[in-house]
C-alpha cells in the first residue's frame, strides 16, 4: 500500500500568490473520503515551514521550498517559487491499481486535483 504522496506545486504565469497557512488538502478514493491536516509549522507567523521530522497522521507538510528569492521560508507561495509536499496517508490507504485525487484547495481561486492511480503490483 502507498502510506505517502509527494508532489510538487507553483503558480501558473502571472497567478497571484497563495497563502499554503490557508490552504487545505482532501484525498479521495474509492472508499474513502479524508480531510488531510496541515502541518502545525504551516502557519501565517512562520518564517520557517519546512518539515524534517517524522510523518504522523492524515497530514500533509512542505518538506522543500526552491526559487525563494525572498529568502523568507514562510507559506505564502510567491512567483517562481516551487513547493514540495508530502502528503502522509495514515488511514487513507491507496492499494495497487486503485485511483486516487488530493484536492489542493487554496483560500482564493480554484481548487487543483491531483489524480493519479497507484502503481501495479504488490507494494511493501
Amino acid at each position: 500500500m502507498i502510506k505517502g504522496v509527494q508532489f510538487v506545486v507553483g503558480l501558473t504565469a502571472g497567478g497571484s500568490s497563495v497563502d499554503f497557512a490557508q490552504t487545505n488538502m482532501v484525498f479521495t478514493n474509492s472508499s474513502k473520503i479524508v480531510d488531510l491536516e496541515r502541518d502545525t509549522n504551516i502557519n501565517s507567523s512562520s518564517s520557517n515551514v519546512v518539515f524534517n521530522s517524522t510523518y504522523s497522521g492524515d497530514t500533509w507538510y512542505i518538506i522543500d521550498i526552491q526559487n525563494n528569492e525572498s529568502g523568507d521560508g514562510g507559506a505564502l507561495l510567491e512567483n517562481q517559487e516551487q513547493f514540495t509536499i508530502y502528503a502522509n496517508l495514515d488511514s487513507a490507504k491507496v492499494t495497487p491499481n486503485e485511483a486516487f485525487t488530493i484536492e489542493v484547495k487554496p483560500p482564493i481561486g480554484a481548487s487543483y486535483a491531483i489524480n493519479h492511480k497507484g502503481p501495479p503490483g504488490s507494494l511493501t
